[in-house]
This record gives C-alpha cells, sequence and structure tokens, in this order.
C-alpha cells in the first residue's frame, strides 16, 4: 500500500517447489520456487510449531532438527554471507 511495486514476496522451500503445510492449522500453502540466497532481499524464517513437552516426532526439537538436514544449512550459510541479503526469523511469544 505504501510502497507500490517495490516489494514483492515468494514463498520458497529449500529443497524445490512444493506444497508445504502449516504446523498449526494445516493450511496448504504453495511454494513455487527454490530458495535462492543469492536473490538481494529479506529472507523470513517461519517459527516452528509443534509440541513444547517431549522429544516425540511433532516436538519442535525434531521438527527443527529434521530442518537442520535439508539444504536450508548450507542456503543460510550462503545468504548471512552477503551483504545484500538480510536473514530474519519469526518466533511467537
Amino acid at each position: 500500500m505504501y510502497v507500490e511495486d517495490a516489494v514483492s514476496v515468494e514463498l520458497v522451500t529449500a529443497e524445490r517447489p512444493r506444497h508445504v503445510t502449516s504446523g498449526i492449522s494445516g493450511l496448504k500453502i504453495v511454494a513455487t520456487e527454490y530458495l535462492n540466497p543469492a536473490v538481494p532481499g529479506i529472507i523470513l524464517v517461519p517459527g516452528a510449531a509443534g509440541e513444547v513437552d517431549g522429544d516425540g516426532v511433532d516436538s519442535i526439537p525434531a521438527i527443527l532438527s529434521r530442518g537442520m538436514n535439508t539444504p536450508l544449512t548450507a542456503l543460510f550459510g550462503q545468504a548471512l554471507a552477503l551483504k545484500d541479503v538480510v536473514v530474519a526469523t519469526v518466533c511467537g511469544g
């Protein structure tokens, strides 16, 4: 509204374009692109939603661990090394 066409948003994943299921409501989100860390801009990483207690497969630590065993770690490393890319996270509270 305030910047007209100066901002664009893309939903991406570390692996490939695909449907991603929201951890809270089960909402299906379509990620249409692969994360390219060399594109200048902001990479906004959503928080994890899951069980807070325990260490089951649906616990937040297990979910984050699975994420770290994807290309995501290397892609973030590349993005953090660039001056034209900002990596930010969202966490609830």
